[in-house]
């Protein structure tokens, strides 16, 4: 790297840094109203906890990779401790069926999904458990609604998936409106006949895989795609990529660095936003 392209980027890391503390400082004194996270459960976690602390609703709240925020956002960064801390907050001040209706809900093509869901969380730290059955409060209502609709998709899948024989493995390509696949998981994995399998879920950039070591529901937006229907292409992209355990490669204390993510104290849910 030559000396103009290394004083090029140290200046743009010190205005990012700067612009971040900036926006810290705002958010802390309650001003900020959008948001933007990863879009990933445990990010949306951290975007609840940040929001409650402020004692704000968001306005918006966006997806993001961090460095191309609009001014007026603020990035919360993801931090799998809080969000697990949270997680097993939100079912001590409520229950488990409260922090279900949240897994759920974020899972759902829900608009609005982040902002009815810290609106839900708020409510359940509040008032405790009886806010999951106020079928009164139209905006719980709507969350229910919207978790309905994502067992009933993921069942209409479930009954009419055929993978096809692509090589050595089955394939399939689906297309919900839904992320159904972290729900469909159990399911597709009971049914041995199908041997090694992968299930590409193309809006929502998701592959759930088994193979004689190992089965897994991995994250793959990043990866450049030839096609997002044909099995036999995604084969070539996807396949000996999952069986190499590239994706697994950056993990440090239980927390990969790579395409996948986990938590400590959660379960590992790699729910990605759309």
């Amino acid at each position: 790297m030559t000396l103009q392209r290394y004083l090029q980027t140290l200046v743009r890391v010190l205005e990012y840094a700067h612009d971040h503390l900036r926006k810290e400082h705002t958010a802390m004194n309650g001003t900020y109203r959008r948001f933007a996270y990863d879009g990933t459960y445990e990010g949306f976690l951290c975007v609840a906890v940040k929001c409650i602390n402020l004692r704000v609703i968001p306005e918006r709240i966006n997806v993001s990779d961090g460095m191309n925020c609009q001014p007026e956002q603020y990035f919360v960064r993801t931090d799998y401790g809080i969000a697990a801390r949270m997680h097993r907050f939100i079912q001590d001040r409520a229950c488990i069926q409260v922090s279900q209706m949240v897994v759920d809900g974020f899972l759902t093509a829900m608009p609005e999904r982040e902002i009815a869901l810290i609106r839900f969380i708020a409510k359940a730290i509040r008032f405790g458990a009886c806010v999951a059955d106020d079928y009164d409060d139209q905006s719980i209502y709507r969350i229910h609604m919207a978790i309905l609709d994502l067992y009933r998709e993921e069942q209409s899948y479930f009954v009419q998936l055929e993978p096809v024989p692509c090589r050595d493995i089955m394939a399939s390509v689906i297309n919900p409106k839904n992320i159904i696949l972290p729900v469909m998981k159990t399911d597709i994995l009971r049914k041995t006949d199908y041997g090694n399998l992968m299930i590409y879920d193309r809006r929502h950039h998701m592959v759930l895989y088994r193979n004689d070591e190992s089965n897994d529901i991995v994250d793959v937006r990043y990866m450049q795609m030839h096609s997002q229907s044909e099995p036999d292409i995604i084969y070539d992209d996807i396949w000996q990529y999952l069986r190499s355990g590239v994706h697994m490669s950056g993990r440090r204390n239980g927390n990969p660095t790579g395409y996948g993510r986990d938590c400590s104290g959660l379960e590992r849910m790699w729910y990605i936003a759309v």
